[in-house]
């Protein structure tokens, strides 16, 4: 999953998302004088948990998902956006990619056990030490690299 997106107009580029690609468009004669960067800030937990659980509900209205209760914990909220290293883009991209998974299970609700899978199928970890389960998640995977654990097996 990248955590960066880019749409592209007639003679313009809108890029953002991703602390990878900053430096790739300045170096880029032919991009630089059409591109526009825009930074997302941090996902804040506290005052944005709402906003994540509007995306879930978008999604889930968008595939006739119902969305299990749970999801819209603040738990959740704040374990989701640790999974994903408090990006937005990558948030989506998990949300994204957990709702097309439950679509193809035909199982008719988005539920927590569903984005445990997709973050195994994304990390190949174990699914008993996931950011969504584990009870010391907060320390345990790092904000600064996404996807990696703070603490080794």
């Amino acid at each position: 999953w990248s955590s960066a997106f880019l749409t592209i107009g007639a003679d313009h580029f809108k890029g953002g998302g991703s602390p990878e690609l900053r430096g790739y468009f300045p170096r880029s004669e032919q991009l630089s004088p059409k591109a526009t960067h825009f930074t997302f800030e941090d996902i804040d937990c506290d005052t944005e948990a709402g906003v994540i659980a509007e995306i879930l509900d978008s999604y889930a209205l968008e595939t006739a998902l119902s969305v299990d209760s749970d999801l819209y914990s603040g738990d959740f909220s704040h374990r989701l956006a640790s999974a994903r290293a408090f990006r937005w883009g990558v948030v989506c991209e998990i949300i994204m990619k957990t709702v097309g998974e439950a679509c193809a299970e035909k199982s008719g609700v988005l539920t927590g056990e569903q984005f445990i899978n997709a973050w195994v199928s994304k990390t190949n970890m174990t699914e008993a030490v996931t950011p969504f389960n584990h009870p010391g998640y907060t320390s345990m995977f790092r904000k600064d690299k996404l996807s990696w654990k703070a603490i080794p097996d």
